[in-house]
């Protein structure tokens, strides 16, 4: 028995963004692209695929296109939280600072009004597209609220490590050793920390 047209249709439209996806992590945004817009050709409902082309403008750096297929994703579902995460980023980097919050508040719903969790989210968020001034700014956000949460001292090191700030990363991996007793949080930071010891003794 043949398959129906339409039945066909959502399947390879479905196969379209998962091959996006793949591209995206790969940093092949401009060939995601692409794959997201056949995808859309197929199903122009296609929530998944509006969502991948904002994150996709996003990392060009894009900001106006972004918001168009944000508020294209958001006709389809009204209610998400890496949509609302997305559109802080897209509405700060436009300076937008009121719809900046609106989006915040609406995705703080989702952490049960926890605000260091919603901080949290967005520095790993801002980090992911190599943003990391505004990761760095928003961990520390988390940080003063819970100074002494391993986790966020060990994403703050990342951060740091990722922009070059040897010296500010080791100081957090530091911190790290002390607050915690899980060998896997140690093991990460003493490697980092021999690493950066390292790069200390070569220059």
């Amino acid at each position: 028995m043949f398959m129906e047209g339409e039945k066909f249709s959502n399947i390879k439209s479905i196969c379209l963004i998962e091959y996006a996806n793949y591209l995206h992590n790969k940093k092949d945004i401009k060939k995601a692209i692409e794959y997201y817009n056949k995808a859309l050709r197929l199903d122009p409902d296609n929530y998944y695929a509006y969502g991948g082309l904002t994150a996709a403008f996003i990392e060009k750096r894009l900001f106006r296109e972004a918001l168009e297929y944000y508020n294209k994703t958001l006709a389809i579902k009204k209610s998400d939280i890496l949509m609302y995460i997305l559109g802080v980023i897209i509405y700060e980097s436009l300076g937008e600072s009121v719809l900046a919050k609106e989006a915040m508040d609406k995705a703080l719903k989702f952490f049960n009004n926890n605000l260091a969790a919603l901080y949290n989210h967005l520095a790993y968020t801002y980090f992911s597209f190599n943003m990391n001034e505004k990761a760095e700014f928003y961990c520390k956000e988390a940080i003063k609220m819970y100074p002494n949460e391993t986790g966020l001292h060990n994403n703050l090191a990342k951060i740091y490590l990722a922009q070059g700030k040897f010296h500010e990363a080791r100081d957090e991996f530091q911190k790290v050793l002390k607050l915690t007793s899980d060998k896997r949080y140690k093991k990460y930071a003493i490697e980092n920390i021999k690493k950066i010891n390292h790069k200390e003794i070569q220059a």
